[in-house]
Protein backbone atom coordinates (compact mmCIF):
# COMPACT_ATOMS: atom_id res chain seq x y z
CA UNK A 1 0.00 0.00 0.00
CA UNK A 2 1.13 3.22 -0.84
CA UNK A 3 2.16 5.61 2.01
CA UNK A 4 0.84 8.87 2.43
CA UNK A 5 3.26 11.72 1.97
CA UNK A 6 3.51 13.95 5.63
CA UNK A 7 3.91 17.95 4.63
CA UNK A 8 7.18 19.05 5.35
CA UNK A 9 6.21 21.27 7.92
CA UNK A 10 5.09 18.38 10.26
CA UNK A 11 8.16 17.06 9.84
CA UNK A 12 10.06 20.54 10.96
CA UNK A 13 8.18 20.66 14.20
CA UNK A 14 9.04 16.73 14.90
CA UNK A 15 12.67 17.60 14.31
CA UNK A 16 12.22 21.02 16.55
CA UNK A 17 10.52 18.73 19.20
CA UNK A 18 13.42 16.18 19.34
CA UNK A 19 16.20 19.27 20.03
CA UNK A 20 18.49 18.52 22.84
CA UNK A 21 18.75 21.84 23.90
CA UNK A 22 15.29 21.88 25.18
CA UNK A 23 16.33 20.08 28.19
CA UNK A 24 18.26 22.73 29.38
CA UNK A 25 14.96 25.21 30.11
CA UNK A 26 14.07 24.88 33.47
CA UNK A 27 10.86 24.99 34.41
CA UNK A 28 11.07 29.14 34.88
CA UNK A 29 11.78 28.91 31.74
CA UNK A 30 15.43 30.23 32.33
CA UNK A 31 18.09 28.50 30.24
CA UNK A 32 21.72 28.05 30.67
CA UNK A 33 22.43 31.69 28.88
CA UNK A 34 19.68 34.56 27.38
CA UNK A 35 19.88 34.33 24.02
CA UNK A 36 22.23 30.89 23.83
CA UNK A 37 21.26 27.70 22.16
CA UNK A 38 18.73 26.65 24.84
CA UNK A 39 16.34 29.88 23.52
CA UNK A 40 17.59 29.78 19.68
CA UNK A 41 16.16 25.87 20.28
CA UNK A 42 12.51 26.92 21.57
CA UNK A 43 12.10 29.90 19.28
CA UNK A 44 13.10 27.32 16.10
CA UNK A 45 10.27 25.07 17.99
CA UNK A 46 7.76 28.13 17.83
CA UNK A 47 8.47 28.71 14.67
CA UNK A 48 7.65 25.50 13.47
CA UNK A 49 4.89 24.78 15.81
CA UNK A 50 3.26 28.42 14.29
CA UNK A 51 4.16 27.24 10.80
CA UNK A 52 1.58 24.08 11.35
CA UNK A 53 -1.00 26.47 12.83
CA UNK A 54 -0.68 28.54 9.79
CA UNK A 55 -1.32 25.80 7.61
CA UNK A 56 -4.58 24.86 9.27
CA UNK A 57 -2.16 21.03 9.59
CA UNK A 58 -3.95 18.70 12.17
CA UNK A 59 -1.23 16.10 13.79
CA UNK A 60 -0.60 14.47 17.66
CA UNK A 61 2.50 16.24 17.56
CA UNK A 62 0.50 19.58 17.33
CA UNK A 63 -2.08 18.72 19.69
CA UNK A 64 -1.35 21.32 22.81
CA UNK A 65 0.12 24.15 23.26
CA UNK A 66 3.61 25.32 23.89
CA UNK A 67 4.39 25.43 27.43
CA UNK A 68 5.08 28.70 29.13
CA UNK A 69 8.44 28.12 30.06
CA UNK A 70 9.42 27.01 25.90
CA UNK A 71 7.24 30.02 25.25
CA UNK A 72 9.57 32.20 27.74
CA UNK A 73 12.74 30.88 26.32
CA UNK A 74 11.51 31.10 22.54
CA UNK A 75 10.65 34.79 23.20
CA UNK A 76 14.19 35.64 24.01
CA UNK A 77 15.09 33.71 21.37
CA UNK A 78 12.83 35.94 19.21
CA UNK A 79 13.67 39.16 20.50
CA UNK A 80 17.74 38.06 19.23
CA UNK A 81 16.65 37.04 15.95
CA UNK A 82 14.65 40.46 15.58
CA UNK A 83 17.78 42.30 16.48
CA UNK A 84 20.02 40.47 14.15
CA UNK A 85 17.75 41.01 11.02
CA UNK A 86 17.31 44.60 11.58
CA UNK A 87 20.76 45.12 11.50
CA UNK A 88 21.07 43.43 8.14
CA UNK A 89 17.78 45.45 6.95
CA UNK A 90 19.66 48.50 7.66
CA UNK A 91 22.82 47.43 5.78
CA UNK A 92 20.64 45.91 2.75
CA UNK A 93 21.46 49.70 0.47
CA UNK A 94 25.02 49.19 0.70
CA UNK A 95 25.16 45.36 0.62
CA UNK A 96 22.93 45.69 -2.54
CA UNK A 97 25.07 48.04 -4.22
CA UNK A 98 28.29 46.32 -3.12
CA UNK A 99 27.01 42.89 -3.89
CA UNK A 100 24.87 43.19 -7.69
CA UNK A 101 21.66 42.16 -7.54
CA UNK A 102 21.85 38.60 -7.49
CA UNK A 103 23.39 39.03 -4.27
CA UNK A 104 21.30 41.63 -2.90
CA UNK A 105 18.11 39.60 -4.09
CA UNK A 106 19.26 36.55 -2.31
CA UNK A 107 20.21 38.72 1.16
CA UNK A 108 16.60 40.53 0.55
CA UNK A 109 14.78 36.78 -0.13
CA UNK A 110 16.67 35.74 3.47
CA UNK A 111 15.28 38.69 5.22
CA UNK A 112 11.68 38.25 4.46
CA UNK A 113 11.94 34.56 5.24
CA UNK A 114 13.86 35.38 8.72
CA UNK A 115 10.67 37.53 9.36
CA UNK A 116 8.29 35.23 8.62
CA UNK A 117 9.70 32.97 10.87
CA UNK A 118 9.47 35.07 13.49
CA UNK A 119 5.57 35.92 12.27
CA UNK A 120 5.18 31.96 12.67
CA UNK A 121 6.92 31.69 16.05
CA UNK A 122 4.52 34.49 17.52
CA UNK A 123 1.46 32.67 16.05
CA UNK A 124 2.48 29.85 18.85
CA UNK A 125 3.47 31.97 21.57
CA UNK A 126 0.51 34.00 21.34
CA UNK A 127 -1.49 30.96 21.77
CA UNK A 128 0.21 29.92 25.12
CA UNK A 129 0.23 33.14 26.53
CA UNK A 130 -3.74 33.20 26.18
CA UNK A 131 -3.25 29.68 27.45
CA UNK A 132 -1.26 31.14 30.29
CA UNK A 133 -4.07 34.22 31.34
CA UNK A 134 -6.69 31.61 31.48
CA UNK A 135 -4.93 29.59 33.96
CA UNK A 136 -6.21 29.80 37.36
CA UNK A 137 -3.09 30.95 39.96
CA UNK A 138 -1.05 32.03 36.99
CA UNK A 139 -0.48 36.05 37.22
CA UNK A 140 2.98 35.78 37.84
CA UNK A 141 3.79 33.28 34.65
CA UNK A 142 1.75 35.69 33.08
CA UNK A 143 3.14 39.09 34.24
CA UNK A 144 6.53 37.47 33.23
CA UNK A 145 5.44 36.53 29.82
CA UNK A 146 3.68 40.02 29.24
CA UNK A 147 7.23 41.51 29.95
CA UNK A 148 8.68 39.19 27.78
CA UNK A 149 6.08 39.79 24.92
CA UNK A 150 6.69 43.83 25.34
CA UNK A 151 10.44 43.43 24.92
CA UNK A 152 10.02 41.22 21.82
CA UNK A 153 7.39 43.27 20.39
CA UNK A 154 10.16 46.42 20.49
CA UNK A 155 12.30 44.42 18.90
CA UNK A 156 9.89 43.26 15.68
CA UNK A 157 8.44 46.91 15.94
CA UNK A 158 12.11 47.99 14.85
CA UNK A 159 12.95 45.17 12.68
CA UNK A 160 9.44 46.17 10.54
CA UNK A 161 10.71 49.99 10.91
CA UNK A 162 13.83 48.88 9.14
CA UNK A 163 12.41 46.76 6.40
CA UNK A 164 9.75 49.46 5.65
CA UNK A 165 12.76 51.89 5.82
CA UNK A 166 14.25 49.97 3.02
CA UNK A 167 11.00 49.15 1.36
CA UNK A 168 12.24 49.76 -2.13
CA UNK A 169 15.24 48.01 -1.86
CA UNK A 170 12.92 44.34 -0.54
CA UNK A 171 11.22 45.27 -3.99
CA UNK A 172 13.55 43.42 -5.70
CA UNK A 173 11.67 39.84 -4.46
CA UNK A 174 8.85 41.10 -6.65
CA UNK A 175 10.67 39.73 -9.91
CA UNK A 176 10.50 36.07 -7.63
CA UNK A 177 7.53 33.77 -6.27
CA UNK A 178 9.13 34.42 -2.64
CA UNK A 179 6.42 36.58 -1.61
CA UNK A 180 3.19 34.13 -3.33
CA UNK A 181 4.83 31.24 -1.58
CA UNK A 182 4.68 32.95 2.08
CA UNK A 183 1.36 33.96 1.32
CA UNK A 184 0.16 30.14 0.44
CA UNK A 185 1.81 28.92 3.92
CA UNK A 186 -1.06 31.27 5.22
CA UNK A 187 -3.87 28.78 5.16
CA UNK A 188 -5.49 29.14 8.34
CA UNK A 189 -8.94 31.64 8.15
CA UNK A 190 -8.41 32.71 11.90
CA UNK A 191 -5.05 35.07 11.15
CA UNK A 192 -6.44 38.34 11.25
CA UNK A 193 -3.20 40.62 10.79
CA UNK A 194 -0.11 39.92 8.40
CA UNK A 195 2.91 41.49 8.31
CA UNK A 196 2.64 44.72 5.49
CA UNK A 197 4.69 43.20 2.24
CA UNK A 198 3.22 39.72 2.57
CA UNK A 199 -0.20 41.54 2.19
CA UNK A 200 0.84 43.61 -0.81
CA UNK A 201 2.14 46.28 -0.01
CA UNK A 202 5.67 46.00 -1.16
CA UNK A 203 4.19 44.77 -4.48
CA UNK A 204 2.30 48.32 -4.91
CA UNK A 205 5.68 50.08 -3.90
CA UNK A 206 7.08 47.85 -6.59
CA UNK A 207 4.66 49.14 -9.20
CA UNK A 208 5.11 52.76 -8.03
CA UNK A 209 8.66 52.53 -9.09
CA UNK A 210 8.02 51.25 -12.35
CA UNK A 211 5.58 53.49 -13.19
CA UNK A 212 8.26 56.30 -12.38
CA UNK A 213 10.82 54.89 -14.11
CA UNK A 214 8.81 54.63 -17.12
CA UNK A 215 7.50 58.64 -16.53
CA UNK A 216 11.44 59.16 -16.04
CA UNK A 217 12.18 57.62 -19.39
CA UNK A 218 9.47 59.49 -21.24
CA UNK A 219 11.10 62.62 -19.36
CA UNK A 220 14.50 61.98 -20.75
CA UNK A 221 12.97 60.91 -24.57
CA UNK A 222 11.08 64.65 -24.90
CA UNK A 223 12.73 66.64 -26.95
CA UNK A 224 14.17 69.76 -25.00
CA UNK A 225 15.87 73.47 -25.86
CA UNK A 226 18.31 74.71 -23.41
CA UNK A 227 16.58 76.01 -20.77
CA UNK A 228 15.41 72.47 -20.42
CA UNK A 229 11.98 72.82 -21.23
CA UNK A 230 9.99 70.89 -23.08
CA UNK A 231 9.05 72.21 -26.72
CA UNK A 232 5.77 73.34 -26.91
CA UNK A 233 4.07 71.30 -29.46
CA UNK A 234 2.71 74.89 -31.64
CA UNK A 235 6.53 74.84 -33.07
CA UNK A 236 5.60 74.26 -36.42
CA UNK A 237 7.43 74.86 -39.72
CA UNK A 238 4.34 76.69 -40.43
CA UNK A 239 4.79 79.00 -37.29
CA UNK A 240 8.40 79.98 -39.13
CA UNK A 241 7.38 80.15 -42.61
CA UNK A 242 4.48 81.78 -44.08
CA UNK A 243 2.47 80.77 -47.00
CA UNK A 244 3.84 81.55 -50.46
CA UNK A 245 2.00 84.70 -51.79
CA UNK A 246 3.46 87.28 -49.06
CA UNK A 247 5.06 90.07 -49.30
CA UNK A 248 6.89 91.94 -46.74
CA UNK A 249 5.46 95.35 -46.49
CA UNK A 250 7.85 98.34 -47.30
CA UNK A 251 8.21 99.74 -43.55
CA UNK A 252 9.23 96.38 -42.37
CA UNK A 253 12.83 96.60 -41.41
CA UNK A 254 15.30 93.71 -43.23
CA UNK A 255 16.31 91.41 -40.22
CA UNK A 256 12.23 91.32 -39.88
CA UNK A 257 11.97 89.79 -43.52
CA UNK A 258 14.26 86.72 -42.41
CA UNK A 259 13.65 83.60 -40.50
CA UNK A 260 16.47 81.63 -38.69
CA UNK A 261 16.06 78.00 -37.71
CA UNK A 262 18.68 76.42 -35.27
CA UNK A 263 19.07 72.92 -34.17
CA UNK A 264 21.48 71.64 -32.06
CA UNK A 265 22.87 67.95 -31.27
CA UNK A 266 23.75 66.22 -28.33
CA UNK A 267 27.30 66.86 -28.31
CA UNK A 268 27.08 70.51 -29.24
CA UNK A 269 26.93 70.43 -32.63
CA UNK A 270 24.74 73.22 -34.51
CA UNK A 271 22.98 73.20 -37.54
CA UNK A 272 21.24 76.52 -38.84
CA UNK A 273 18.76 77.47 -41.43
CA UNK A 274 17.78 81.37 -42.80
CA UNK A 275 15.32 82.16 -45.61
CA UNK A 276 13.71 85.49 -46.80
CA UNK A 277 9.94 85.09 -45.99
CA UNK A 278 8.77 86.37 -49.61
CA UNK A 279 10.61 84.00 -51.11
CA UNK A 280 9.40 82.00 -53.71
CA UNK A 281 8.42 78.08 -53.75
CA UNK A 282 11.46 76.97 -55.86
CA UNK A 283 13.88 79.24 -54.02
CA UNK A 284 16.65 76.94 -52.27
CA UNK A 285 17.40 77.63 -48.63
CA UNK A 286 20.61 75.58 -46.81
CA UNK A 287 21.06 73.95 -43.50
CA UNK A 288 24.35 75.04 -42.53
CA UNK A 289 26.42 72.78 -39.93
CA UNK A 290 28.89 73.58 -37.64
CA UNK A 291 30.89 71.96 -34.79
CA UNK A 292 30.85 72.88 -31.22
CA UNK A 293 33.73 75.40 -31.54
CA UNK A 294 32.10 76.95 -34.13
CA UNK A 295 33.73 76.06 -37.20
CA UNK A 296 32.43 74.39 -40.25
CA UNK A 297 31.52 70.86 -40.15
CA UNK A 298 33.10 68.44 -42.30
CA UNK A 299 32.31 64.82 -43.43
CA UNK A 300 28.86 64.99 -43.50
CA UNK A 301 28.89 64.71 -47.64
CA UNK A 302 25.94 62.20 -48.99
CA UNK A 303 24.62 62.27 -45.15
CA UNK A 304 20.82 61.53 -45.51
CA UNK A 305 18.78 64.95 -43.58
CA UNK A 306 14.63 64.99 -42.78
CA UNK A 307 13.28 68.60 -41.55
CA UNK A 308 9.33 68.86 -41.12
CA UNK A 309 9.53 64.83 -42.89
CA UNK A 310 10.91 66.72 -45.66
CA UNK A 311 14.14 64.57 -46.77
CA UNK A 312 17.24 65.64 -48.78
CA UNK A 313 21.34 64.84 -48.58
CA UNK A 314 24.01 67.12 -47.63
CA UNK A 315 25.35 68.22 -51.14
CA UNK A 316 29.50 68.78 -51.51
CA UNK A 317 29.34 71.94 -49.83
CA UNK A 318 28.63 70.60 -46.82
CA UNK A 319 25.04 72.30 -47.10
CA UNK A 320 21.80 70.03 -46.85
CA UNK A 321 19.51 71.81 -49.54
CA UNK A 322 15.64 72.29 -49.18
CA UNK A 323 13.24 73.73 -51.87
CA UNK A 324 10.92 76.83 -49.64
CA UNK A 325 8.04 75.11 -51.28
CA UNK A 326 8.10 71.46 -49.97
CA UNK A 327 8.97 73.17 -46.69
CA UNK A 328 5.81 75.36 -46.42
CA UNK A 329 4.07 72.01 -47.93
CA UNK A 330 5.09 70.48 -44.61
CA UNK A 331 3.70 73.73 -42.63
CA UNK A 332 1.47 71.57 -40.36
CA UNK A 333 4.76 69.00 -39.54
CA UNK A 334 7.19 69.62 -36.76
CA UNK A 335 9.68 71.68 -36.70
CA UNK A 336 12.15 69.00 -36.66
CA UNK A 337 15.78 68.34 -37.78
CA UNK A 338 17.24 64.74 -38.21
CA UNK A 339 20.46 63.64 -39.46
CA UNK A 340 21.98 60.57 -40.08
CA UNK A 341 19.01 58.90 -37.98
CA UNK A 342 20.09 61.56 -34.99
CA UNK A 343 17.33 64.10 -33.65
CA UNK A 344 18.85 67.37 -33.21
CA UNK A 345 17.17 69.46 -30.83
CA UNK A 346 15.38 72.42 -31.47
CA UNK A 347 17.20 75.83 -30.40
CA UNK A 348 13.74 78.00 -29.89
CA UNK A 349 16.03 80.48 -27.84
CA UNK A 350 18.03 80.59 -31.04
CA UNK A 351 15.12 80.42 -33.77
CA UNK A 352 14.07 83.59 -35.04
CA UNK A 353 10.26 83.32 -35.97
CA UNK A 354 8.21 86.04 -38.32
CA UNK A 355 6.99 89.25 -36.79
CA UNK A 356 4.28 88.79 -34.43
CA UNK A 357 2.95 91.22 -36.18
CA UNK A 358 1.18 89.53 -39.12
CA UNK A 359 -0.27 92.89 -40.09
CA UNK A 360 3.31 93.63 -41.55
CA UNK A 361 3.16 90.95 -44.15
CA UNK A 362 0.84 91.83 -46.54
CA UNK A 363 -1.17 89.69 -49.19
CA UNK A 364 0.77 89.83 -52.51
CA UNK A 365 -2.41 89.02 -54.35
CA UNK A 366 -4.51 91.91 -52.65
Amino acid sequence: AAVAAVDGRLIELQMALAQPELSAIDTAGIGPEEGGAADKAAFHLAAALGAVRLAALESPEADGVLPGQLALAALRGMKSRAEVLAARAADLPRYMDEAGDDEGASRAASLLRGAFELFSAEVAVDEAYSQVLNMQGANQAADTLDRAFKTYAAAWDALDATLAANAECLTIVCDTALLKNLRAKIVAEDVAVTPWWIAGELEEIAERQHQELLESLGRLRAPRNDANHEIPPTFLMKDYLPPAGFRIAAETPRNGAEATLVWRAADGRVAEMEWDLAGNDEQRVQVLFDGADGSPLAGLVGVPVILAGVECEVDEQGRAPFKLGDLRAAGDQPAELVVAGEHWTLDTAKSVRPPADTGKLEDGNA
